[in-house]
């Protein structure tokens, strides 16, 4: 499904659902106006500004922070000092991701960061409190709710906050208290990678976390410039959005977030009237309107509502082109819930009112019937009122005595 230029697989929007979704959220979500808060590389330059260089730009920031931390850095102290701006405020997506959760006992985020903006988010869009925790005490990853904070926050003490070297030594290796948490996390949920690259620091301790047997169930929001590969070794499926230019070069990402939590958000009447009034014209130019018929014609509720309010040949056509027949043109006993609603669509609107295009599909896909669309045709041609012309009645009763059903269309 597309949504503002930004392609969600289909899974991660049932996850979303279904309530099995995490959003993991990273240093890329505080950076936009009016949080202005750096990335972790920034961060660390600003740390140690003046008082250390990096050995090379292949050296790891941990590794960098770790020198500067024995060289008599405070890089905690210091950190959460430039982490507690009072002039930065939560930006849209850290809402529009909290969003994303019906309501604050369904919140399950996670976080990288520091800052404490999700925390503030969550305080001014929840009237009930959502639970906080914060590294190294964390939940059982697999089952848990509310805000982690997988690396510590400026709200705690700030040892807690890992950064050098020896704190994500501890976090993932020796202690282990942040893999264990993650293992149980992926092992269960779908999880959303929100404001990472595939060259962050904190991936490449993530990846001790992630499970090889949960393959399909991780993605990754990323700009259009990073290397998909990269994200796809590490068992994360990339989903894109495109840059922009400008200062909002990130723009679409939160835009498409922010249409997400929209369509989400509607009810079934909503539904209902967006469908109808979008099929009483041809087929939709706009992708995004395009995209949520197709997405529609896969749900079970929202199918009924395609069926019962597009009557044009345009949108016959448009359907087959989704791939929505398929299914008819199978020789198996019995279909799903949607391919039956399609196949008396399909008989009802078009194989008496616009018998050409009707004929003209059922010759695109070899003439095949599964027994339920055969069935479906038959019916309609037996109770048609008024009585289908001899013509049309003939080509169709001819084409169904060819090709007889091999089966009751429901098993029995």
């Amino acid at each position: 499904m597309r949504l503002k230029e930004v392609d969600f697989p289909q899974r991660l929007l049932d996850a979303q659902g279904s309530n099995s979704l995490v959003v993991f959220a990273g240093a890329g979500v505080s950076m936009s106006p009016p949080s202005n808060f750096p990335g972790f590389e920034g961060l660390a330059q600003n740390i140690t500004a003046g008082v250390l260089e990096r050995e090379s730009a292949e050296e790891p920031m941990e590794r960098f922070l770790g020198r500067a931390e024995a060289q008599g850095v405070r890089v905690h102290e210091v950190a959460r000092d430039i982490l507690s701006d009072p002039s930065s405020e939560p930006n849209l997506l850290h809402y529009e991701l909290l969003k994303l959760f019906p309501n604050s006992a369904k919140v399950r985020l996670v976080t990288t960061n520091f800052d404490a903006h999700f925390s503030t988010a969550t305080e001014n869009m929840f009237e009930s409190e959502v639970a906080h925790y914060y590294a190294p005490a964390l939940p059982v990853g697999d089952r848990f709710d509310g805000v982690v904070y997988l690396h510590g926050s400026v709200k705690k003490e700030p040892e807690r906050i890992v950064l050098t070297d020896s704190d994500f030594g501890r976090a993932y290796l020796t202690e282990g208290w942040a893999r264990r948490f993650l293992q149980a996390m992926f092992a269960k949920y779908t999880v959303l990678f929100v404001g990472y690259s595939h060259e962050d620091a904190v991936m490449n301790y993530l990846a001790r976390g992630l499970p090889p047997d949960t393959q399909g169930l991780r993605f990754a929001l990323v700009d259009s410039e990073q290397d998909p590969e990269r994200w796809k070794f590490r068992g994360i499926t990339p989903v894109t959005y495109p840059l922009r230019e400008g200062a909002g070069e990130h723009s679409a990402l939160g835009e498409a977030i922010t249409a997400w939590v929209t369509r989400t958000r509607m009810g079934t009447l909503d539904h209902e009237r967006q469908i109808q009034e979008l099929v009483a014209s041809a087929p939709p130019l706009d992708p995004e309107m395009a995209d949520y018929i197709a997405v529609a014609l896969k749900d079970p509720v929202k199918v009924r509502f395609f069926v019962r309010h597009a009557k044009s040949p345009e949108w016959l056509r448009w359907a087959d082109d989704q791939q929505a027949f398929d299914e008819l043109f199978q020789q198996v006993r019995a279909v799903d819930y949607i391919a039956r609603e399609m196949a008396y669509w399909f008989a009802s609107n078009f194989v008496v009112e616009y018998p050409e295009e009707a004929l003209a599909l059922v010759q695109r896909h070899g003439q095949r019937l599964n027994p339920t669309l055969w069935y479906a045709i038959a019916q309609k041609l037996a109770s048609a009122d008024p009585r289908p012309e001899p013509q049309v009645l003939a080509r169709w009763v001819t084409f169904l005595l060819s090709s007889p059903p091999l089966d009751d269309p429901e098993g029995s």
